[in-house]
């Protein structure tokens, strides 16, 4: 089984976030202070990780890479080989993109 951090959530990992994680179905908090910013992470019935979404800071300013996009899906089914499925700033493509995965 893959590392997984014991304390993964979004308010101890970003204090400073401000906000809450979107809710979607399916996804557990996966936020890591190790990472550039807060996630969501879909795990299979072993615990490996299927779907992982990155969720920036709203205000671009206080992103690692300000012209990144705030949001980030990626396909995690076959790590450590990735897949990039959407990057935008739009929150309805995402959520298309995980309909699409269920």
């Amino acid at each position: 089984m893959p590392y997984v951090p014991t304390r993964l959530s979004v308010k101890s990992a970003f204090p400073d976030f401000g906000e809450d994680l979107p809710a979607v179905e399916g996804f557990k908090d996966s936020s890591w202070d190790k990472e550039p910013c807060p996630s969501l992470t879909k795990y299979d019935g072993e615990g490996m990780p299927l779907l992982k979404l990155w969720v920036d800071f709203r205000e671009a300013e206080r992103r690692l890479f300000p012209s990144a996009s705030r949001y980030c899906l990626v396909d995690m089914a076959r790590f450590p080989q990735t897949e990039l499925i959407a990057s935008t700033d739009d929150w309805d493509a995402i959520t298309l993109e995980i309909d699409k995965r269920r």
